[in-house]
């Protein structure tokens, strides 16, 4: 599988820029402002969209959607709480990213990024 997930906040989703990481930050009081280009299908999959529904390629200003990437949303029952829903994203998400060719990107935040670390645990062991 060529998946990278990111996940969760913007402190992970900063360690898929080029030369940062978290143990490698930007300089304190500087912002790196340099585009990423992944040149990837970005699968986004959303926080809980009965409380915040903003279209995910709009988050970050629309960075992970920009440039080569190819902005695909994960659909799941993102309106409701507890395994249920999040055992529908996992479902969804595991299916996007085994249907997906090439360089895949997982950009997820809120419930969205409980679905892509359930994947993440589900397949530790793999490649």
């Amino acid at each position: 599988m060529r998946a990278t997930i990111v996940a969760a906040a913007i402190l992970v989703t900063a360690a898929a820029i080029p030369g940062r990481s978290l143990m490698n930050p930007a300089p304190e009081g500087s912002v790196d402002r340099s585009p990423v280009s992944l040149a990837a299908t970005v699968l986004t999959v959303a926080g809980n969209t009965g409380v915040v529904d903003t279209p995910m390629q709009d988050e970050l200003q629309g960075s992970m959607c920009d440039g080569a990437n190819t902005c695909v949303s994960v659909p799941y029952m993102s309106d409701g709480l507890g395994e249920l829903t999040l055992s529908s994203g996992l479902d969804a998400l595991t299916s996007a990213i085994d249907t997906t060719p090439g360089d895949t990107v997982v950009f997820a935040y809120s419930q969205g990024a409980m679905v892509a670390t359930e994947w993440l645990e589900d397949h530790e062991d793999g490649p």
